[in-house]
């Protein structure tokens, strides 16, 4: 019985669908009906360059951080980064060099570390 239901109903939907998709397609061919995709508009060139991806941990961002609050530092200003050793500190600097984001001035202890504005 529900076997025969269920065979009724497929078949009551398919003639639907095709009903539906004749109706369709005469109301497409008199001009009833219009299918026209919205055009995108082409976006204008931004002037500025995007800003490029940094690969930068959590700490290198500190040190980063903090020589952009003071615009210059040398290696006695950053032992704020609590549990970092000189040696750290200064790989996280050679990082940041070469990342073109400080420049270093000066040699052995007395070297300050300026953020190179962009």
């Amino acid at each position: 019985m529900f076997k025969l239901l269920g065979k009724i109903l497929k078949l009551f939907f398919i003639v639907a669908a095709v009903y539906g998709g004749f109706r369709l397609a005469s109301k497409y061919k008199n001009g009833q009906l219009d299918f026209e995709l919205p055009v995108e508009k082409p976006k204008p060139e931004s002037k500025f360059k995007p800003a490029r991806k940094l690969d930068l941990n959590s700490r290198q961002q500190q040190i980063y951080n903090l020589i952009k609050a003071q615009k210059q530092i040398d290696i006695a200003d950053l032992k704020a980064v609590k549990g970092v050793t000189t040696r750290t500190l200064r790989r996280d600097l050679n990082k940041l060099m070469e990342e073109h984001l400080v420049l270093k001035q000066g040699k052995t202890k007395s070297a300050r570390y300026i953020l190179i504005e962009n």
